[in-house]
């Protein structure tokens, strides 16, 4: 029988055929597994923002069915009571309701009752918030629609 010879790679050879294809295979391997967390970082990120802006969005929303354009009476004790679903058109321009929900820190907000303005700002927004309410001054059911983003 005829004697073997081990393969011998030639005097100075850094790497191997084998050891350049492994090299190559675990820089893929790290590069694919890079990307795919830097875009789950990423898609978090952008959920935890869209998540904020809603929290933000139902927050005001509710101070305005609340508080802000709620139709208020004075009760038999004297104190008033706001009546949390039945709003008032009127209260939609106060430079109170506009002061506290500029505090909230939202771009591009808009709210609006039933689109009872003539140009409603609130289209294109990126979260909007539409409860159904009544108007006080007609007595009709109507919405209050609040977006931002």
């Amino acid at each position: 029988m005829g004697s073997t010879i081990p393969f011998q790679s030639e005097k100075g050879q850094i790497l191997t055929t084998d050891a350049t294809v492994a090299l190559l295979l675990v820089l893929l391997i790290l590069y694919v597994t890079f990307s795919t967390w830097t875009n789950i970082g990423i898609r978090t990120h952008e959920a935890q923002e869209r998540d904020a802006l809603l929290s933000r969005t139902i927050a005001v929303a509710d101070y305005l069915m609340k508080d802000g354009l709620a139709h208020k009476d004075d009760s038999d004790i004297g104190i008033q009571v706001a009546h949390s679903h039945q709003l008032e058109e009127g209260k939609l321009d106060s430079p109170d309701v506009l002061l506290r929900v500029e505090r909230a820190g939202l771009q591009n907000l808009c709210f609006d009752l039933n689109g009872t303005r003539e140009s409603s700002p609130c289209s294109g927004r990126q979260v909007c918030i539409k409860r159904p309410v009544i108007i006080n001054e007609t007595k009709e059911v109507g919405y209050l629609v609040v977006c931002a983003g």
